[in-house]
């Protein structure tokens, strides 16, 4: 049977079947567990559902997907405990058939990232005189130590192995406009930045960062600033761009080692499909008001 789009009313009961909960749960209460296991209200996961239908028609060996579906791979980047946790929360399916759906769903989902995402969205509310349109960052993600044993893979901001992120955030909306990866742990952030967002800029643009960016003159970091009333401004960007990462990091794959670690380039595929995922997940809850992200007051210029 082919996917079809769906309404909230329909989601809320399929996710109460999947979690086996009460029908006679209050809403409130139900909204904070959706939440707990799914990482996104029902209107986000109905919207999520509802992007994802042209992918999932006539694919060959995944012919039947459904939103329950949808929800077991919610369910495995929210929570991301064993397979056997994962299997008892969703009502038991066999582990196989858990598996194979929840890492189809989340390849649908990452693929919607250009979609969803889109790096000319950083041009939204330019006044045209600010020469910075968006602020960068990168996250690191702790994996399981890949075998055989290699110091690329060693973080330095939580002492062992890891894959790191480049994000892009629009100052003006707060939106997510750009992400980029996964890198080993000890690629450098301007050496991300180098790779390919510097070639996609505008000649006289550049991006606010933090301290950990040096070696390009795009690249304005804390220190770049004529006024204090500009490097004031710049730190508001940043601390706005800290928050948006800690949205991310709502999810719990990204906050525990990654298990899936070898053969080395597939944890690096699926920890993609991971963090993806969740970048499409959380710049829809921005764009339809169900996380708000704070405004910031940037008129910021460099000679």
């Amino acid at each position: 049977m082919a996917a079809t789009a769906i309404d909230s009313k329909l989601m809320v009961a399929t996710a109460r079947d999947v979690l086996g909960l009460d029908k006679k749960m209050n809403e409130t209460l139900e909204d904070e567990t959706f939440r707990s296991f799914f990482g996104a209200s029902i209107s986000i996961i109905t919207e999520l559902w509802n992007l994802l239908i042209p992918t999932l028609i006539g694919k060959v060996g995944y012919k039947g997907a459904e939103p329950m579906h949808l929800l077991w791979a919610l369910v495995h980047i929210k929570v991301y405990s064993t397979e056997a946790v994962h299997c008892r929360i969703v009502g038991w399916p066999d582990k196989k058939t858990y598996r194979k759906w929840t890492w189809h769903m989340l390849r649908k989902i990452s693929d919607l990232k250009e979609k969803v995402m889109r790096l000319d969205d950083r041009f939204e509310g330019w006044d045209g005189t600010t020469s910075c349109l968006m602020s960068i960052d990168g996250i690191d993600c702790m994996v399981n130590e890949p075998w055989p044993f290699d110091e690329k893979w060693y973080s330095q901001k939580f002492n062992g192995p890891g894959v790191k992120y480049e994000v892009g955030v629009c100052i003006n909306s707060g939106r997510i406009v750009w992400v980029n990866g996964p890198f080993v742990a000890s690629t450098s952030d301007v050496t991300m930045f180098k790779e390919t967002l510097v070639h996609l800029l505008t000649d006289d643009e550049g991006v606010e960062d933090d301290a950990g960016y040096k070696g390009h003159d795009k690249l304005k970091g804390p220190t770049v600033a004529t006024t204090s009333v500009g490097r004031k401004m710049k730190s508001q960007v940043r601390g706005r761009h800290e928050n948006v990462n800690s949205r991310l990091k709502i999810f719990n794959v990204l906050n525990i080692p990654f298990r899936h670690t070898n053969p080395r380039d597939k944890m690096m595929e699926k920890h993609g499909y991971c963090f993806n995922a969740i970048a499409v997940i959380t710049e829809l809850k921005f764009q339809n008001g169900d996380s708000l992200i704070y405004d910031v007051n940037y008129d910021v210029t460099y000679d």
